[in-house]
């Protein structure tokens, strides 16, 4: 993207190197970045994007010329999208293959795919990868960033693992396997988070009995005191469900919901967080925060919504303090830093922290592994546990069976509106 500049080193673009004041410029001619953005026009056709969204194209007057190939080319990739429909009718996967195309005609010679884990499902990964292989076959190559090692096991040629911002490891397909993969990642240590012995027969905590929403589907899971409980969805917008529920998003249709034996009835999420609900969004860092105020600052807030008044006393901020410093997860320096200084592993810290000292019943964690920085992976499985060791249920919701075997006793998979349960120990064979 050119945000970041080399300080040493060099960059080859097709076994040429790049002058270091001229990269990006050249980057921006040979390579095209794909992610969760919307690039497109909603309002125009798909081949008025593919043809005429490119820098030195006037469109007024010569549209039905230069979208002549629209056609045959359609008809050569094989994609099933009409060259004739308008953006606004396709569906997600189906805008980001015209992305693709669109880097064809724009005559890119590598795309980079970023950030893109949430539109790969069983539903939609063949139809994606279909358009990428035919592409390929055209002349251009594709570099996939992701944490998704379903995906990267069955499209990819070889894998470059990254840790603390160095390369460390480069992976051959024969190779692939998640006992592999892991055992380099941390150089045969004991992997992202050693097992806990499974829990013995505590009392319910949530319970879900026949819960069905406007949208469809069926929840009936019952979820035990002190659990960390992987939620696994492949479909694209079912993985968060539970969420949705709890937090009034989705409103109950049929069922009912029991929280530490009381029946629920979600309507907002501060009444779930009044019943001993917590949630930590998928990005963490991206969270409502104060980023003028400190560290220590950001807990309080939360905190203040439990304490009343209380919560910016002298007396009560001191024991926060003294009891995050005693976690070991702090110094005392990061809890008096501005919000805006602290790194990322700080930030993660303090979003953990915010609800392991308000000690909900069950806290819902929304694809917490989904950043591809396996250091980070390995600090949120050490809060995770740090918090089910206070006696805080965990319910981690992923679209990601490998995120699913990271952490946790149980997992709940559903498909096709159907909920099923498995041993961890058994989760490669869904």
């Amino acid at each position: 993207k050119g945000e970041e500049k080399l300080d040493y080193g060099w960059i080859y673009l097709e076994e040429q190197e790049l002058p270091l004041d001229s990269y990006c410029p050249l980057f921006r001619e040979k390579i095209q970045i794909i992610s969760r953005e919307d690039r497109l026009i909603r309002r125009l056709k798909v081949k008025e994007n593919v043809f005429l969204m490119h820098d030195g194209i006037s469109w007024v007057s010569r549209i039905k010329k230069i979208c002549a190939p629209s056609k045959e080319l359609f008809e050569k990739i094989d994609c099933g999208i009409v060259p004739e429909e308008k953006i606004r009718n396709l569906n997600p996967i189906q805008k980001k293959i015209v992305e693709l195309i669109h880097a064809y005609v724009a005559g890119k010679r590598l795309v980079i795919l970023a950030d893109m884990d949430e539109y790969f499902t069983e539903e939609t990964m063949p139809d994606f990868f279909y358009v990428i292989g035919k592409l390929q076959k055209m002349g251009m190559d594709f570099l996939l960033v992701s944490n998704n090692t379903k995906v990267l096991f069955r499209y990819t040629d070889y894998l470059y693992i990254f840790s603390k911002g160095r390369t460390t490891h480069r992976i051959l397909k024969p190779h692939y396997s998640y006992e592999f993969l892991y055992s380099v990642i941390f150089e045969q240590s004991e992997g992202l988070e050693a097992d806990a012995p499974a829990p013995s027969k505590k009392h319910e905590i949530l319970r879900f009995e026949n819960v069905e929403t406007k949208f469809g589907g069926k929840l009936d899971l019952s979820i035990r005191e002190g659990e960390i409980v992987d939620f696994v969805s492949d479909e694209l917008y079912s993985w968060r469900m539970p969420a949705d529920i709890l937090s009034g998003e989705d409103a109950v249709k049929y069922g009912k919901i029991y929280v530490d034996g009381k029946e629920f009835r979600p309507h907002t999420f501060s009444h779930a967080v009044q019943h001993g609900i917590g949630m930590i969004e998928e990005n963490s860092q991206e969270i409502a925060l104060c980023c003028g105020k400190t560290i220590l600052d950001n807990i309080l807030v939360l905190m203040a919504g439990k304490a009343g008044m209380r919560g910016f006393s002298a007396k009560y901020v001191k024991s926060l303090e003294r009891e995050l410093l005693e976690s070991g997860e702090f110094t005392e320096e990061e809890l008096h830093q501005p919000l805006y200084q602290a790194d990322a592993e700080t930030i993660q810290k303090m979003a953990y922290f915010r609800w392991i000292l308000y000690r909900p019943k069950v806290l819902v964690c929304l694809r917490p592994f989904s950043s591809a920085d396996y250091v980070m992976q390995k600090l949120t499985c050490r809060l995770i546990r740090y918090a089910q060791k206070c006696g805080i249920t965990v319910l981690i919701l992923t679209m990601s069976i490998s995120e699913a075997n990271i952490i946790g006793e149980r997992i709940l998979v559903s498909r096709a509106g159907e909920l099923y349960e498995r041993e961890k120990n058994h989760v490669e064979i869904l």
